[in-house]
């Protein structure tokens, strides 16, 4: 693969002969997977390199079922009562592509596990006709959610038996393969073994989450109002034991332990390493795993909601809807003391649940003045035409845990990502952080101080923290429209939609952003210098100069240039409160200043803190049904805009863009058309019945959907020499978290999409520039990479892919068989025309190198709203229901 290898030879970075690695320097249970693995022979041409070499079929099941009972009963003249119970039980499996060895899972979105889950839900409730006037109504309601994940391998030693120490620990919760991240050279991944990521199973997982709900409403007609208010109380609990990170382990390997960077003035080429190499040596990268003390600490939540509305018929020709509302979410609760806690960004302690003087909620208090007004009006301007326009706030309970859940049970001291980093950045200066054959060492459980205020470990793991008080998700939506009747059964509407999201999620429902993540340039407030920092890939390494930290290495506190991605992040010199606490451990070995908190690692802060943006023009036209048909047809040109969350903490310009999941034009078209042919129809009006029941009755319901592209980044392969970050999204590994934007007018790209080439199962879409960085300032096609420091000026989401086309097609016909009986035939076809609609290059990237991969290697999934994997091609369903 023409990228030598390196080890460490007396402190020296030594070129492996023949670039092949001695029996003696290898790991005997990464030699042990290989050969796990080696029955699984490369049976294609891979598109780069090593990787996508092996390719096989293989089966999933996804089976569901569900059954309701409702009983109605009318108690007296005025009551009316009924009680209603549901369940849906359904089965997620998939077998692995490597068998016993895992990797990517052949089940519905690549799964590979045991999934099986049954959730309920029961309501009861009676509505009241106190007089004439006067309705009043209440329902006691329950759900339940319970989800169970399980590993392909849950109950073995599987990682034991390959000679992995320090993973099966004897846990049931840890049994199974760990999962192995193997970097490639041109920023390409092969994975192995098991993990949220491999093989998409969050396993093991429990999760049991439920609702009591109570709701009473009353309805008061008075003269030409409509008078509603009521309540909804309701009172939420959680359980939720995930593995994000794999409980087993996830390894990391990428070339840094292979790796040489020459010296200044030494003519030797500098080589990148090789992720397999360092496989197969031991040398890990990073370890990550789950840890929890506990498997049974639960949240609760009391909800509690009152409105009252009016509905206010001024005119004949106009009636308003005047309506208030107001929400109180409380702060969630714990189940036992030391069962959760949350972080306080301002002081850096984290707040344990019931130990000290720490409340079980934390300490936290509830949302401010969270009223929700709403106005909507109806005019009937003419006969055949009437507008309609209307206002509302509304509040969303986040994702993930922004306001209930995910997050106070899985922070310390209950849940731990245990982290360990190989040090060192080439081959000489690599630091191996265990052995595989001895494994990582055990998780160090925290000891909580008495008063309940624990110093966030940061250098160790990676914490959760909230705003206090907390921010609910609004949104703010208006619209206004106008129909017009063109005939008794075809209408046109045209309406303008809009709506402004306040203290919502990022984009692609990233629901936390990373306070600690690097920056291009660090106040001297929280550097490790005193003086400002900023990023350079010139700059130091290390501070101050001492041992192991060489003048030459040092950080020049007169420049201020630093190529470390920990000396541009805000947490790690940056002092706060419980950093200086006697109970607070500053890391070892890094030379921090007194009082300097030292994390290096990320903070998922769900501080809800991003905006949105929508508007949009939207024409509809309606064909009720008549002569057998109906259809309506919807085009929509809008734009919407919203946050990344990477860099966001930094500059919130660089992180807006459009919204990754819409389109700017759209077109989606669905009816239905029962054919005029068999008995009293237009064609074989005279059939007899045997021909009416066989060519007679038979409906078509196509769906269309017409749309333009998606939005994607124009990024480049190299961001080294400017801002030293990657694409949108993707940090990982990178000295910033900046965004890799060239300079230039993105309106002068201008790709087109090829012919599908067989061979290397792809389309090409654009003829890849010369590599913009390290530029010569002359640029390429109109585009130049931007100066240091600089982000460059095309922005985010500024130009569309590919267009997307889908039409479906349902078949049916009733056939009756008696008075009370009938059967249904029914075919689906899917994805009709078989037509394969391109994703974005760079694997359905949003973010696209210019002077990088230009072709197109995936299509987007068969619902056409984002990047969902491989393109669906024509699929047919058949179904038959018999009805009594």
């Amino acid at each position: 693969m023409n990228f030598p290898i390196y080890h460490n030879v007396n402190g020296v970075s030594t070129q492996y002969a023949g670039g092949v690695i001695p029996q003696g320097d290898l790991s005997g249970p990464a030699l042990n997977y290989i050969k796990a693995i080696s029955q699984y022979a490369p049976n294609k041409i891979g598109a780069s390199g090593l990787l996508d070499t092996y390719t096989q079929g293989g089966t999933g099941i996804f089976n569901s079922d569900q059954w309701d009972v409702r009983l109605d009963g009318q108690i007296t003249q005025k009551a009316h009562a009924f009680v209603r119970f549901s369940r849906f039980t359904d089965t997620l499996t998939g077998n692995l592509l490597l068998g016993a060895a895992g990797g990517p899972g052949f089940g519905l979105g690549g799964y590979g596990g045991n999934s099986s889950g049954a959730n309920d839900s029961t309501a009861a409730g009676m509505d009241i006709a106190i007089n004439s006037s006067l309705v009043t109504d209440f329902r006691l309601g329950y759900y339940r959610y319970n989800i169970n994940d399980q590993k392909f391998d849950a109950g073995t030693t599987a990682a034991t038996d390959l000679g992995f120490g320090g993973l099966n620990t004897g846990d049931p919760i840890t049994s199974g393969l760990p999962g192995f991240q193997i970097n490639m050279p041109n920023n390409g991944q092969t994975e192995w073994g098991a993990g949220l990521n491999i093989n998409r199973c969050n396993c093991p997982l429990i999760e049991k989450e439920d609702q009591y709900q109570i709701v009473n409403n009353w309805t008061k007609t008075i003269r030409n109002h409509a008078v509603k208010f009521g309540v909804d109380l309701r009172y939420a609990r959680n359980l939720r034991v995930p593995s994000d990170v794999d409980r087993t382990g996830l390894f990391n390997f990428n070339g840094i332990a292979t790796a040489f960077t020459p010296d200044k003035g030494d003519p030797t080429p500098s080589s990148p390493g090789l992720g397999l190499a360092s496989f197969v040596l031991g040398d890990v990268n990073q370890f990550n795993r789950y840890v929890s003390t506990s498997t049974n600490a639960k949240e609760f939540q009391k909800r509690t909601f009152f409105y009252a509305q009016d509905t206010w018929r001024t005119t004949p020709k106009l009636t308003l809807n005047l309506g208030i509302r107001y929400e109180l979410y409380f702060p969630e609760v714990v189940n036992g003391d030391g069962n959760g806690a949350l972080m306080d960004l301002s002081t850096g302690y984290l707040h344990v649940a019931g130990v000290g003087g720490v409340p079980t909620n934390m300490g936290w208090q509830a949302g401010k003045n969270t009223w929700n007004p709403r106005v909507g009006l109806a005019y009937q301007a003419t006969d055949k035409t009437v507008v309609r326009a209307g206002y509302g706030r509304s509040f969303d309970l986040g994702v993930f845990g922004s306001i209930f859940g995910h997050v106070v049970t899985q922070n310390l001291p209950v849940l731990a990502n245990q982290s360990i980093q190989g040090g060192g950045s080439q081959a000489s200066s690599y630091a191996q952080p265990f052995n595989l054959a001895t494994g990582p060492a055990p998780n160090q459980t925290v000891s909580v101080p008495s008063d309940g205020l624990l110093p966030n470990p940061g250098s160790q793991v990676s914490t959760k923290a909230r705003p206090n008080p907390l921010k609910l998700p609004t949104l703010d939506a208006w619209n206004m429209s106008v129909q017009q009747s063109i005939t008794p059964t075809l209408s046109l509407t045209m309406a303008y939609v809009g709506n402004k999201g306040t203290n919502t999620l990022s984009a692609g429902d990233g629901n936390n952003t990373n306070p600690n993540e690097a920056g291009i340039f660090l106040p001297g407030a929280q550097s490790i210098t005193g003086t400002p920092l900023h990023y350079d890939p010139a700059g130091g390494t290390c501070f101050p100069v001492g041992a192991g930290c060489t003048a030459a290495n040092a950080i020049n506190p007169a420049t201020g240039a630093t190529a470390a991605q920990k000396f541009l992040e805000r947490y790690y010199a940056g002092v706060l409160p419980a950093c200086q606490d006697p109970n607070y451990l500053q890391p070892t070995g890094e030379s921090l200043p007194p009082g300097a908190c030292g994390w290096n690692q990320p903070i998922g802060y769900y501080g809800d803190n991003q905006n949105t943006h929508f508007n949009a023009l939207q024409v509809t036209v309606a064909k009720q049904l008549s002569h057998g048909l109906s259809f309506t047809a919807n085009y929509a040109w809008q734009r919407g805009f919203n946050y990344n969350n990477s860099y966001a903490t930094w500059v919130k310009a660089a992180a807006y863009g459009r919204d990754d999941s819409i389109r700017e034009q759209q077109l989606v078209v669905f009816g239905a058309y029962e054919l005029p042919v068999g008995r009293n129809k237009l064609l074989l009006p005279n059939a007899s019945r045997w021909v009416d029941e066989i060519v007679g009755g038979w409906q078509l319901s196509p769906v269309l959907n017409v749309s333009g592209g998606l939005p994607y980044s124009l990024s480049m392969s190299n961001c080294t020499t400017s801002v030293g970050g990657s694409g949108i999204g993707d940090n990982s590994g990178h000295p910033t978290a900046a965004p890799c934007y060239p300079n230039g007018n993105p309106g002068a790209f201008h790709p087109k999409q090829g012919k599908f080439n067989p061979v290397s199962h792809s389309r090409p879409y654009f003829t890849a520039l010369p590599q913009l960085c390290p530029g010569t300032g002359a640029g390429s096609g109109g585009f130049t990479c931007p100066a240091l420091d600089q982000i460059g000026n095309t922005g985010r989401n500024s130009n569309y892919g590919p267009h997307f086309f889908n039409t479906d097609l349902a078949v049916q016909k009733t056939f009756p068989i008696k008075e009370s009986v009938s059967a249904l035939f029914r075919m689906d076809a899917f994805n009709v025309f078989n037509y394969i609609s391109s994703g974005t290059p760079n694997g359905n990237s949003n973010s696209v190198p210019i002077d990088g991969n230009a072709s197109i290697t995936n299509g987007i999934g068969g619902n056409g709203i984002g990047t969902v994997g491989q393109s669906s091609p024509r699929q047919l369903a058949f179904t038959a229901r018999i009805t009594f």
